[in-house]
Parts: structure tokens; C-alpha cells; sequence
């Protein structure tokens, strides 16, 4: 693995946001609400947006990707990763779908490119289904070598993806049904920190970026990797490179008001990304105004005293 110690900036040059809105406006139930994080792959399914509504769709997608280029974002991030890669072992119903998906997806990735958007895929460690779980037995070293064939495929077929964002620590709950289910798979500090160096190079030569979110539910030994000192160092220490980096919740748990920034942003050398959150997820999930300008102004501040400090992530 090629070691190359990221160059220190001054001033976050990576301004994200996700693109979930779209896919929940133009599948959403009349006067229904829904708390998730993903896109909802189900209920596009069920409601045509893969087929006769697809129009629908880009049309939406547009006028959001437009609206987010013009306030300044210039990185827009998609779900996910399991949902555009087919596999030989997969059924074929399930890798038409993915198809349908990849057709859907090329053309979302060019309405975002021609608003000068970079592109970056989530996935969460790891999806998995029957059929996957069949296929690796669920043991570490073929689960690792699943995600790392995963991962090229995904970067052979969209070369314009700029990178893969991971999610290390939290699993889909009970309430989100399809193809894909992720799983905790990621238990220790060795396990992680053996997954990232298993796959860095692959996004190395390929010149894209691996961001590893350090959000966690507390749960098993790397369960404390967003503010465990001791824990980010056995996963990160000694792995530089200009194509990793580390994104962070703006404090040391979920996002909670009132918290003091992160200690861990001032520690150590990879270049970090501060998570934002702009639907209040503990304050009606957006159904009231709840604004939180002094708290990101306070966290602006802050944060302009962390050298690696290249970009901000809004959900």
C-alpha cells in the first residue's frame, strides 16, 4: 500500500450533501411521514419510479440538484453501493434490478456532474441478503474479499464516482425491507483496521477517496470509535494516505444540541470531515422550525483551528 501523507489545508474544500429528498418526494404516500436515513428502495419500486414514473424522478432530482450547487455544495452523495453492483451468485430477478438501478443511476450521476457535482456512494459495513450470506458463510476474509470486488466493480462502471463513503457502525433497522439488510460485520479495532487497509489501495491507484465515518452505536469493541482516542488509534495509526479520509459527527455522540466540538478532530494527522445535520432528527424531524445557525456558526469557529479539516457533510 502506497503511504503518502495527506497535504494540510487551511480552509474545507468538500461541501456535501445527500440527495434523499428527491426519492422521498416522488415516492412518498400523500400526508404520510417517515424517519429514514436510506433511500426508500422499496417504495420506489412498488410506486414505478424504476419504470413509468422515472421522469418524475430526474425531474425532481434536477431542481434539487440545481437548488444545492447554487447555495455552494459541491459534492452530492447517493445510496448505495449493494444497490448498483450485480454478482454472479445473485438471483437473476435481483440482478435485473440492479440493472434497472444502473440505468436510473447513470442518468442521476450526469444531471449532477452537469451541475458541476462530484459524486460519492454510501454503504454501510455491510449489506447483505440470503444470498450473500450463503456466499461468504459471513466470515471476515470472504465478507472482505465480497466488498473489495464490490467496490471495483462499482468504480469500473461509474468511473465518474469519486469516491465510496462507509458507515462502520450502525445497521438498518427492522422497519427497512428490500433486497439488502446491512449488518454489523465490523466488531474489533484489528477487523476494521484491516478492512481499510485491505481496500485503500484499490482507491489509491484509482485516485478517488475512501471516507470512513466513525459513527458508531457503541456496540463491541470499536463500538466507541467516535471519541475513544485509544480506539481511533489502534484503527488509523500509521495508514496516511491522500485518498483516506476520516468523517466525524460533530461531537462525541448523535446529533445532539449543545455539544462541544469533537476532541478528536484535533487529533491527529488524517484529514477529517465535520457531519452536520440540517433535518432535526430529535426536534419533529423538520415538522417545526428549528434553527440551528449559532450552533454551526459556534462549530465554524471552532473547527477552523483543525488543519486536516477539508470538508463538511450535511444530512
Amino acid at each position: 500500500m502506497t503511504i503518502n501523507k495527506p497535504t494540510l489545508v487551511t480552509r474545507p474544500k468538500l461541501f456535501l450533501i445527500d440527495c434523499t429528498a428527491p426519492f422521498f418526494a416522488t415516492c412518498r404516500p400523500e400526508g404520510s411521514e417517515t424517519n429514514w436515513s436510506k433511500i426508500p428502495f422499496v417504495r420506489l419500486e412498488q410506486s414505478g419510479v424504476l419504470t413509468e414514473r422515472k421522469d418524475e424522478l430526474l425531474e425532481s432530482f434536477e431542481r434539487y440538484v440545481r437548488t444545492v450547487s447554487r447555495i455552494g455544495y459541491n459534492v452530492i452523495t447517493f445510496d448505495d453501493v449493494a444497490h448498483l453492483v450485480q454478482h454472479s451468485f445473485y438471483s437473476s430477478e435481483l440482478n435485473a434490478r440492479i440493472a434497472a438501478y444502473q440505468a436510473l443511476y447513470a442518468k442521476l450521476f450526469a444531471l449532477a456532474s452537469s451541475y458541476g457535482l462530484k459524486i460519492l456512494v454510501n454503504t454501510d459495513i455491510l449489506p447483505t441478503n440470503a444470498a450473500i450470506e450463503a456466499h461468504t458463510g459471513m466470515k471476515p476474509v470472504p465478507l472482505t474479499r465480497f466488498f473489495h470486488r464490490s467496490i471495483r466493480r462499482l468504480l469500473k462502471m461509474f468511473p465518474q464516482i469519486e469516491g465510496v463513503v462507509m458507515r462502520l457502525g450502525e445497521a438498518d433497522g427492522i422497519d427497512v425491507q428490500g433486497d439488502f439488510h446491512s449488518k454489523l460485520v465490523i466488531r474489533t479495532t484489528r477487523q476494521c483496521r484491516r478492512l481499510i487497509r485491505t481496500i485503500l489501495p484499490l482507491f489509491e491507484r484509482q485516485k478517488k477517496l475512501l471516507i470512513v465515518r466513525t459513527w458508531t452505536l457503541g456496540a463491541f469493541p470499536v463500538g466507541d470509535l467516535i471519541w475513544n482516542k485509544d480506539t481511533y488509534d489502534a484503527v488509523f495509526r500509521g495508514i496516511e494516505s491522500e485518498s483516506l479520509v476520516v468523517s466525524q459527527k460533530y461531537g462525541e455522540a448523535d446529533f445532539f444540541r449543545y455539544l462541544n466540538l469533537n476532541p478528536l478532530f484535533y487529533y491527529g494527522s488524517h484529514q477529517k470531515i465535520i457531519e452536520l445535520q440540517a433535518r432535526r432528527e430529535y426536534e419533529g424531524f423538520g415538522e417545526f422550525p428549528s434553527y440551528i445557525g449559532p450552533d454551526c456558526e459556534r462549530y465554524s469557529r471552532y473547527s477552523s483551528m483543525c488543519e486536516n479539516l477539508i470538508g463538511i457533510s450535511v444530512w
